[in-house]
């Protein structure tokens, strides 16, 4: 989130008549974040919460036992390094937080890294969802002017969604035609292969629109484009339907015993043939 705020203050800050971009997120407070290292899990068998319990442990303490005074009160008796050994990070690095088989202590440093981090003071949300908000002052132009640039770059980063989406009709077409010549039906396997399917179709799109984007921001315009993302992007494209169309196609031909697969792959072949992107012809 705080990448793409970024990304739409400086897209802001580039029209004319906006000043003095600021957002709502503050530097909030200093602190350090431990990160488990994906080998400590898979060799040692650590987990964050066993980490976390043991810096806990060392930092803030934990209750050993209880002590009754003569009186009858209870008094918790908590056990944690003194204060000289807890002062500094680098102290922290040495400390052990596991032990291997044969009892070796296992120091902080080999599971894990600290790191530097700032944690939001203020924390806002809107329908259960975090919330960021960019303001700008208005100079040289009318407010509705500058508001209607901002509503235009708004539009322009919410377009490039529905263009990938609107590519997944078209491999449903692929999808009835290829049932409909298989004789199957719409089921579980049918549904799988479609939630596959759309993942493959949604890549697809996904690589010509990024491609025809940054043609756009070097200078092409619409058409040249599309015809560039379409020309280029074309051969990666049918290579990775292909592989996958033909990978799947002895499954969509098995006529045998447990043919019900047959929905799985032809869904894929079908469904996944019909979504290649057309190449484009300029005359």
């Amino acid at each position: 989130m705080n990448r793409v705020r970024s990304l739409f203050a400086e897209k802001v800050r580039k029209i004319p008549g906006a000043v003095d971009v600021e957002s709502s997120v503050k530097p909030g407070s200093p602190a350090y974040a431990v990160r488990l290292k994906p080998g400590a899990v898979r060799e040692l068998g650590i987990t964050a919460p066993q980490l976390a319990s043991s810096l806990r442990a060392y930092v803030n303490g934990e209750t050993a036992t209880y002590w009754t005074t003569p009186d009858g009160d209870q008094i918790d008796v908590v056990l944690r390094l003194n204060q000289a050994q807890r002062e500094r990070i680098d102290q922290l690095r040495g400390l052990p937080v596991a032990f291997a088989a044969d009892g070796t202590p296992i120091t902080l440093e080999a599971v894990a890294t600290i790191e530097t981090v700032f944690n939001p003071e203020i924390i806002r949300r809107q329908n259960l969802q975090r919330r960021e908000a960019v303001f700008a002052g208005v100079q040289g132009r009318s407010p509705g002017e500058v508001g209607g640039d901002v509503q235009k770059l708004i539009e322009g980063t919410t377009l490039l969604p529905i263009a990938i989406i609107a590519s997944l009709p078209l491999a449903l077409i692929g999808l009835m035609l290829a049932l409909l010549l298989w004789r199957s039906t719409l089921n579980v396997f049918s549904m799988i292969g479609l939630v596959m399917l759309m993942g493959l179709v949604t890549k697809n799109a996904i690589l010509l629109v990024d491609f025809a984007n940054h043609a756009r921001k070097a200078g092409a315009t619409v058409a040249d484009a599309l015809l560039q993302a379409g020309l280029i992007r074309m051969r990666p494209i049918i290579m990775t339907t292909a592989a996958m169309v033909f990978g799947i196609l002895p499954l969509a031909l098995a006529f045998n015993e447990g043919d019900e697969l047959q929905a799985l792959g032809a869904t894929q072949s079908g469904g996944g043939a019909d979504g290649l992107p057309m190449p484009a012809n300029r005359d």
